[in-house]
């Protein structure tokens, strides 16, 4: 009987340690300090106004490029649209950047607070170079708005854009159906952020761009239109500051990228 209840005991302790060896780590979502119900708004809320208003500050900003260069700086169409597609050309390769450095340096949030930054940055810089008293010395407010376009918001927006939709996704643990379904719905609340932040631009800020309002003139239009974008950019940092205690950061873990530019050179 000593031997079969020793047997017994032994088999029993064999099975508990292969149960905890088997037992799967906690996930990075099971350590999250405080579990949410809903964690599309009390988590990705913070996420979806910072695009709200990125994509604001963004369309702002790219809407009265051309008329600006053109009223403003005093160049030629040719110029204008010349400076304004290479830019633009800037803005989409960007993300290759920003998804580089988030992917195999950073981090998904470091990136996008440090590139918020430089983007806030330029905003302030076109603001500076559209104010009349600027304007006045020619070559200083171009090299002012060149930099500031060019050098901050061409590639902030371009390490933003690549980074805060799948940081937003991050947020959702994919084994929880409550949050995968609650990741769908984030998905389409993120297109329609984009949109009303689009809608925003090309109309009130394209409008007071040119005319001006009723309390601003029209020589302070664009000034206005760039200053909006600068403190609408400074908001939706803020908003994604407010949120940081609550985010799933996953720490740098990908070369894919690293890996393509091996294969290709």
């Amino acid at each position: 009987m000593a031997v079969e209840a020793a047997l017994h005991d032994g088999a029993a302790s064999t099975s508990d340690e292969e149960d905890k060896a088997s037992a799967s780590p906690p996930s990075v979502w099971d350590q999250r300090p405080t579990k949410y119900k809903s964690v599309l708004w009390s988590v990705c809320g913070y996420v979806l106004l910072m695009e709200l208003a990125e994509r604001l500050s963004y369309y702002g900003i790219n809407q009265g490029l051309k008329n600006f260069m053109q009223m403003k700086l005093g160049w030629s169409a040719v110029s204008a649209n010349s400076l304004k597609s290479t830019w633009t050309s800037l803005v989409y390769m960007s993300p290759l950047m920003g998804a580089y450095i988030a992917d195999e340096k950073w981090g998904r949030y470091p990136t996008i607070t440090t590139f918020g930054m430089l983007y806030l940055v330029g905003d302030g810089l076109l603001a500076v170079a559209a104010h009349p008293s600027v304007l006045a010395h020619r070559d200083v407010a171009e090299g002012i708005f060149i930099f500031g376009l060019f050098g901050c918001i061409g590639l902030g927006t371009g390490a933003i854009k690549s980074n805060v939709i799948t940081f937003g996704a991050d947020q959702f643990n994919p084994t929880d159906a409550s949050e995968t379904h609650q990741k769908a719905t984030f998905f389409s609340y993120f297109y329609w952020c984009i949109n009303f932040g689009a809608a925003f631009a090309y109309g009130y800020l394209a409008s007071l761009s040119v005319n001006g309002s009723s309390i601003i003139p029209v020589d302070l239009g664009y000034f206005a239109c760039f200053a909006i974008c600068t403190c609408v950019m400074a908001l939706a940092l803020l908003c994604l500051r407010l949120g940081r205690a609550r985010y799933i950061q996953m720490p740098p873990s990908s070369d894919a990228m690293s890996q393509l530019v091996r294969v290709l050179w």
